[in-house]
């Protein structure tokens, strides 16, 4: 049976996943493809709050996007998720890449093959089946879990002061239906 504690602790915390930022700091799982655009303006944005010890992005790479032409990384996303993966150091790799489009020149791992197209099935299980990226995953301090699909990072920084965030209960989401009603009214 799998819970949002099981969920946490044992499928995500025992994904490969890319580690940036600080141990310790609030941890935020995200989705990423290596081609997406919203991807890298995500990290972009999310520079200062890694750098300032903020947060500790756990990055999960999946690759779904073929043919993008005149892409310099071979024919597929998943093909440059795996060349990040099989760097000798695949944070340096990933922030290399996203930072400044330099992608390692090296073999692909075929071993990761699995791995990463189970990344793209936990994906389509977060996502509800979409694969609409950045998605992040995070637990408040009263372990609720919480996904917020296509995330911008500055919205890391609201998440983390909020209150929905500090004690446990979700009334972002209240807020969000209850401006949804009003503005269906008008």
């Amino acid at each position: 049976k799998v819970t949002p504690t099981t969920f946490w602790n044992d499928t995500l915390a025992n994904t490969n996943y890319i580690s940036d930022g600080k141990k310790g700091a609030p941890v935020f799982y995200v989705f990423f493809d290596p081609w997406c655009s919203a991807c890298h303006k995500f990290f972009t944005e999310s520079r200062d709050l890694v750098a300032n010890g903020k947060v500790e992005i756990r990055w999960i790479g999946f690759g779904l996007m073929q043919d993008y032409p005149g892409h310099p990384v071979g024919r597929s996303s998943l093909e440059a998720v795996a060349k990040i993966y099989s760097a000798k150091d695949k944070t340096a790799a990933f922030r290399n890449y996203m930072g400044q489009n330099i992608m390692p020149d090296v073999e692909v791992d075929k071993s990761l093959e699995k791995e990463l197209n189970d990344h793209i099935r936990l994906e389509r299980f977060v996502t509800n089946g979409g694969n609409p990226t950045p998605t992040a995953i995070f637990k408040s301090k009263n372990n609720i879990l919480g996904v917020k699909i296509g995330i911008a990072a500055p919205m890391i920084g609201v998440i983390i002061k909020s209150e929905a965030y500090n004690d446990g209960v979700n009334k972002n989401k209240e807020v969000s239906r209850n401006k949804t009603k009003t503005s269906s009214a008008q």
